[in-house]
This record gives C-alpha cells, sequence and structure tokens, in this order.
C-alpha cells in the first residue's frame, strides 16, 4: 500500500507492511466440498487438511510480514443468542469433515502458524476487529470468498479471494454496486441473507434496496425518512422495521472486546521450514507439498524489498 506525502514538492512513497487476514473456516469448507476425497494410511478422510494447507501455502508464497488466520469456534455465538434462526438452514457438518477441522486445529499449533479463534464470536468478528486496529500501521489483506466481509472495505483493506483470483478493492465495489462499502451491511439487512438464514425485509429485492441505499445509505436513516418514501416500499418497510434492524444486527461486524490493542510481534510470520517439511511428509504423508514447501522456504530467505522508494 502506498501511502503518499508531499516533501520540497516531490512526493515519496512509504511501503506499509503487509497483513494478510485468513477466513480459515471458509478455505476449510472449500477444500472439504471442493476436492476429491483423499485417505491416509488409517483410511481418515484428509482432504479438506490438505487442500487447507495448499491454500494457506498459496497466500504466505506473497511473503506478507503479519499474517493470521481466523477460525470459528466450535460453539454457539451471540448471533445464535439473539436469533434462533441463524444459520438453521445449514444441514449438519459430516463425520469425516469434523474429524478434519479438529486435526487441522492441531495441525496449525504444531506448524507454529498464528492463528485465532474466540468462543461466541465469528471468525468475521476477529477479522473485523484485526483489520480496524491493524490498518493503522499495515496494509490489510483478508483472503477469503465470503461477501460479508466487503463491508470492511477501505484505503488500506482489500478482500482477496486466491482461488478465483479476484481481488476487491473499495473503488471496484463502489464501481460494482453503486455505493461505498462501508453501506454494505444495511443493503443486506433488507435485502435479507439465505447462507446465513437472515430475513431481511419480506418483499424488498436488489433493486429497491440499492435505490434505498443511494438515497438514505443507512437503515436508521431510511426509518427517520420513512414519510418521504411512499407507495409498496413503503409499507413493506413499516410492515417488517423490528426485522429490519434485527437483521442489520446480525450482518454487522461485532468488535472484539479486549482486542483494542494489537501488538503487530504477535502478527508477525516465524516459519520453521524444515519442521513444517518433517511433519507434512513424514506424519502426513503430504509428499506432493515437498516441493511447495521448499519453494517458500527459498522465498523467505531471500532480501525482503526496500522499505522507502521514489
Amino acid at each position: 500500500m502506498k501511502i503518499e506525502s508531499f516533501l520540497n514538492g516531490k512526493c515519496i512513497y512509504f511501503l506499509m507492511k503487509s497483513l494478510f487476514i485468513i477466513d480459515g473456516s471458509g478455505y476449510l469448507f472449500r477444500a472439504y466440498y471442493g476436492l476429491p476425497a483423499l485417505t491416509d494410511k488409517d483410511g481418515h478422510a484428509v482432504h479438506a487438511i490438505y487442500g487447507f494447507l495448499r491454500m494457506i501455502f498459496k497466500v504466505l508464497a506473497q511473503k506478507p510480514e503479519y499474517f493470521l488466520i481466523a477460525r470459528d469456534a466450535p460453539h454457539k455465538t451471540l448471533r445464535h443468542e439473539a436469533f434462533e434462526d441463524y444459520k438453521a438452514k445449514r444441514p449438519p457438518l459430516p463425520d469425516d469433515f469434523k474429524w478434519q477441522i479438529r486435526q487441522t486445529k492441531e495441525l496449525i499449533k504444531e506448524l507454529n502458524i498464528n492463528c485465532a479463534e474466540i468462543p461466541g464470536y465469528e471468525a468475521d468478528d476477529i477479522i473485523a476487529t484485526l483489520a480496524d486496529q491493524c490498518k493503522k500501521f499495515s496494509q490489510v489483506s483478508i483472503m477469503t470468498s465470503d461477501k460479508d466481509l466487503k463491508v470492511l472495505l477501505d484505503d488500506c483493506v482489500v478482500c482477496s479471494d486466491p482461488m478465483k483470483d479476484a481481488l476487491t478493492t473499495k473503488e471496484s465495489f463502489i464501481n460494482e454496486r453503486g455505493f461505498e462499502p462501508k453501506y454494505f451491511a444495511d443493503y443486506l439487512a433488507l435485502v435479507g441473507d439465505s447462507s446465513d438464514n437472515i430475513p431481511g425485509v419480506k418483499g424488498i429485492g436488489p433493486k429497491a434496496a440499492l435505490m434505498l441505499i443511494t438515497e438514505y445509505l443507512t437503515i436508521e436513516n431510511i426509518y427517520d425518512h420513512i414519510d418521504e418514501i411512499t407507495g409498496a416500499v413503503k409499507d413493506k418497510l413499516v410492515a417488517d422495521k423490528d426485522m429490519a434492524f434485527q437483521s442489520k444486527k446480525l450482518v454487522d461486524r461485532m468488535s472484539v472486546p479486549g482486542r483494542e490493542d494489537i501488538d503487530p510481534a504477535r502478527l508477525e510470520n516465524h516459519i520453521d521450514f524444515n519442521h513444517r517439511k518433517e511433519v507434512l511428509l513424514n506424519k502426513y504423508e503430504f509428499h506432493s507439498l515437498e516441493k511447495q514447501i521448499d519453494a517458500l522456504k527459498k522465498a523467505h530467505i531471500l532480501p525482503q524489498q526496500a522499505g522507502l522508494f521514489w
């Protein structure tokens, strides 16, 4: 991320350090449902573990100075307490996937990869809290396919989906959606989100929601000016007012308490490639990862780019 300043008529660019935050739960789901079955010598399914590691290594190949995997805790969240039907339509996880989730958690610890999961909160909440704090000293890249996290986009925060080779910036979001990312939660509160079973306002679709957000920006401002709105749109808004506000609370990312001051040193990469190679090849027999680990080791021992340039 280039931060401009002007000195004696010259433009100087400072290269900020980079923080990559991985949507670990999202990566695991993608690996489990997107890869063919793979088992270890004992017959345990390991394709989600294997795919997850390959995706993580692909991110590490970009040599971020700071790196963290955010994960959902295996418990109900504060959103479930607020709305009983939150994510209620999702099918239960298969047993072999649950096993791989647990194994991946232990493997992350063994490989000394920075990771965080907090009871009561989702990975998205951890990501939002970190992004808000860390953009003060780094460029933040959120590695995810989750559309909800695009609400975090700003001049120092981007969303990247490496599997689709897709990058979303604040500018590209505005060009696509027609409003700023910070109002995306209000938009979703109107149209709902079927993947999380968030109802929204019944009968309000994308076209009407875009009109309302473009004009009024937030749910609160929409209802402050409800008398200016006419016809069926007003009737639907009035009828589902409580659900509109409830939906926004569910869509909004929560700030994780006690994480107000982030120590950058806790997010630094400390990679022991020899240990990583030994564990993954000997214990898990992921021999096809050997070249990827060797390439990572070679990339990470090269000199870092200078932090100041013209």
